[in-house]
């Protein structure tokens, strides 16, 4: 499998969102991406600060920014927070 269903949760906009992810690509690569549509999708509500982490709630962990998402163990169904 090339790509994870995950919830993304988004503290500072109290919405969650269903996203695609491909596995390849490293967390710090994913980070970007995911600010530019969240920022498109809520019409400009979220602005990305550029300090922006992934985490997980169940794991309570950070995931390492230089890891892939598959390395990270990011599975589909993970609920990820965006800070």
């Amino acid at each position: 499998m090339d790509k994870v269903l995950i919830t993304l949760v988004v503290p500072s906009l109290g919405e969650q969102y269903d996203v695609l992810l491909p596995v390849f690509l490293t967390v710090g690569e994913s980070i970007p991406l995911l600010t530019e549509a969240l920022t498109e999708i809520t019409g400009n509500r979220y602005v990305a600060s550029g300090n922006e982490f992934l985490c997980s709630s169940e794991r309570q962990a950070v995931f390492d920014q230089a890891r892939t998402i598959k390395e990270c163990g990011i599975q589909n169904s993970d609920c990820v927070y965006l800070f």
